[in-house]
């Protein structure tokens, strides 16, 4: 499975699966997670967020963005 994201280092991305209340079913840097909690979780909402890490903390980098229509349309197209 390809990438959504160009390799940075220092930059860690983050996926978050919600239900459709907004609620965090699974949240990972797996892709392949990301699309089994995705399919498995009816009517579930995507978003990727990108963070610096050090070995102590992590910041967030800008803001998460959905992503859930590329993610469907990426389903479809495996089919």
């Amino acid at each position: 499975m390809s990438n959504f994201y160009a390799t940075n280092s220092g930059l860690v991305y983050l996926y978050e699966v919600t239900d459709p209340q907004g609620v965090a079913v699974w949240g990972g840097e797996q892709i392949k997670d990301m699309f089994d909690w995705h399919q498995r979780t009816p009517d579930s909402r995507v978003f990727i967020s990108t963070w610096e890490s050090d070995e102590e903390d992590a910041h967030l980098v800008g803001r998460p963005i959905e992503i859930t229509s590329i993610v469907a349309s990426k389903v479809e197209e495996d089919k």
